[in-house]
């Protein structure tokens, strides 16, 4: 439904027309952010302000030229902010332009620091022995200096030896709510966070801007590994040498091998099982999102079939981000049970937060997968679904077949 304004209303102010736009594309509502964003006048000084949700608009719909014509016109004179940067980085990707294309990802990558200046950071720390308590991480937690997600997935299972390497998004430490110094540089940001992570924990932080290309797609992502032994920078940089000569077969016409996938796998301590998994679909262009989503449903809507309380898959769900080759895979619930273990051993405060709040958790992101709505409904309405039909909710799905 496109957004309808009064005409008879006062004129609304550009700014006011900015924010409700950007209030409509966060929600998904693309038709009415467009229509408003459309009532800003090109020769209004916030024009150029509408630009880059234009560009998520028009890259939404699959209108790479116009992203391209946005980005080249409106943008040429104004500094691209790397969440920008990518997305034009993607629309020249899909446009065959794959030089282009490196150098917009590679310029949202910018503000990341090399592992060479994080260990330069660190140096003075080396001699040292730092505490690695898990008080001070609850602490840190308690105080909001750290997300607790992050704490307790990526930090505290380190600290606890129940894994080796742990790796997150960007986004998981650094939350865009949260007030910034401009005076104080991304850069800056990020090497003190790796600064304060040592100092307190013992954990050394191995930053990856990298690309990934599967299923004709090719994104820039920006990780953080995390290990108390310093070879995760090596171990980091390999990753980052395989996608980048993934991107150059696909500027010859290969197609990619994936090998990065596999090393950050096993570097990651995931199930051999698990790992050969996901390079087996993703070489296949088969997303494995959409296949641990679809094995998750089925099989525990199999289990409320037969069970009265039925005991669920949780355990495989060990990391966020993590997909297991099936919801009660074997080795990865060995993993999830191994850390559950090292966990108890530190009292019960931390295990019933990992098994009640962060095996759920990560869990849940499976339920979130980048997949279109509709082709869920499309594969599961009338197989899973069917006996919810049978139960007077027949109005509640259509038939999208």
């Amino acid at each position: 439904m496109a957004f309808r304004s009064n005409s008879k209303a006062p004129q609304a102010s550009s700014k006011y027309l900015l924010g409700l736009g950007a209030v409509f594309l966060m929600h998904g509502l693309i038709e009415a952010s467009e229509e408003v964003l459309a009532r800003i006048p090109r020769e209004d000084p916030l024009y150029i302000d509408s630009v880059p949700f234009r560009i998520e608009i028009e890259l939404g719909k699959g209108n790479y030229e116009e992203v391209i014509r946005l980005a080249e016109l409106d943008l040429s004179t104004k500094e691209v902010p790397g969440w920008i940067a990518r997305r034009i980085g993607i629309a020249y990707f899909q446009m065959g332009r794959l030089d282009e294309a490196k150098a917009y990802f590679q310029k949202e990558m910018g503000d990341f620091p090399s592992n060479s200046e994080v260990f330069d950071t660190l140096q003075p720390l080396l001699s040292s022995n730092p505490k690695r308590r898990l008080e001070g991480l609850f602490k840190a937690i308690r105080q909001g200096l750290l997300p607790p997600h992050f704490g307790l997935d990526c930090i505290a299972p380190l600290l606890c030896e129940g894994r080796a390497a742990t790796c997150c998004f960007t986004d998981q430490v650094f939350s865009q709510s949260k007030p910034m110094d401009k005076n104080v540089s991304l850069k800056k940001r990020y090497l003190d966070f790796a600064y304060d992570l040592y100092k307190k924990f013992g954990v050394f932080s191995a930053f990856l801007p990298y690309v990934q290309i599967e299923s004709g797609l090719c994104v820039s992502l920006r990780k953080i590994y995390f290990s108390l032994d310093r070879s995760i920078f090596d171990r980091v940089e390999k990753i980052g040498q395989a996608s980048w000569a993934d991107f150059e077969r696909i500027k010859k016409g290969s197609p990619p091998l994936l090998e990065y996938l596999e090393i950050e796998g096993r570097s990651l301590g995931y199930p051999e099982c698990c790992v050969e998994w996901a390079l087996t679909n993703r070489r296949q262009n088969q997303p494995i999102e959409y296949l641990a989503l679809k094995s998750l449903i089925e099989e525990e809507y199999s289990l409320f079939q037969s069970q009265v309380n039925p005991n669920l898959p949780l355990l495989a769900y060990f990391t966020f981000e993590f997909y297991p080759c099936s919801p009660f895979c074997s080795a990865a619930e060995g993993v999830g049970g191994k850390i559950l273990k090292q966990f108890k051993r530190e009292g019960s405060e931390l295990s019933d937060l990992y098994h009640h709040f962060i095996f759920p958790f990560n869990k849940r992101r499976i339920f979130h997968s980048h997949m279109p709505y509709v082709q869920f409904v499309k594969d599961f309405n009338w197989g899973i679904f069917q006996a919810l039909n049978s139960k007077g909710l027949k109005n509640n799905f259509k038939d999208s077949k």
